[in-house]
């Protein structure tokens, strides 16, 4: 039930123009969940002890938060086994997402499966990032229009690479040495993988 709440409530904000978040839940004494509250993505502030610190390298990013208030509470009822409604708030204190551009809130913007099978086919015959995703703004009638951002292409395309080479030349030289080592008990090889499953070092 907690997860069909959270996504009436999703659709719900995506409707309105506003991302949803998950937050504080509460469970009984056998680890059963029994409350649940979603609140909009701009509810509470970043810790003042982000802005206290002197010694940061880097600029402050720009706050995104507004300590909105919209949410929605559920609870599990005892006598009924039913999950209700407890809360709902639906005002919100800052201006909500025009709806054209609702699919780039990052809780909406997903590569579907049709997108992804594009960006396959066109990287397949040597095209680089920049003109696939130039090519498909065109299609789409502007950047505003398609339902993924630049970053999401480009983290899609290295997921795909890191997944190729996890079944590549890097795997085939793992199996390689394990499968020496199998039969030859001189035989000795060390090496790194990192937490992404890439070969580092090979000694």
């Amino acid at each position: 039930m907690e997860e069909c709440a959270y996504e009436f409530y999703m659709r719900f904000g995506k409707c309105h123009g506003f991302g949803v978040r998950k937050e504080d839940y509460g469970k009984n004494d056998d680890g059963n969940l029994i409350r649940r509250r979603f609140f909009c993505n701009k509810a509470g502030l970043r810790d003042e002890k982000h802005y206290n610190k002197y010694d940061r390298k880097r600029c402050h990013k720009l706050e995104t938060r507004t300590n909105c208030q919209a949410k929605l509470s559920i609870y599990l009822d005892k006598e009924s086994s039913n999950w209700k409604v407890r809360k709902v708030i639906l005002e919100h204190n800052h201006e909500l997402v025009a709806r054209c551009m609702v699919h780039l809130i990052p809780k909406f913007c997903r590569v579907s499966g049709a997108a992804k099978d594009q960006l396959d086919g066109m990287q397949s015959h040597g095209l680089p990032t920049s003109k696939i995703l130039g090519y498909m703004e065109g299609i789409a009638g502007g950047y505003s229009l398609l339902v993924f951002t630049k970053m999401n292409a480009y983290n899609y395309f290295d997921r795909t690479k890191r997944a190729r080479i996890a079944d590549g030349d890097a795997n085939s030289a793992i199996v390689y040495l394990e499968g020496k080592a199998s039969v030859d008990p001189m035989a000795m090889a060390r090496y790194n993988l990192i937490k992404e499953g890439m070969l580092t070092n090979l000694f």
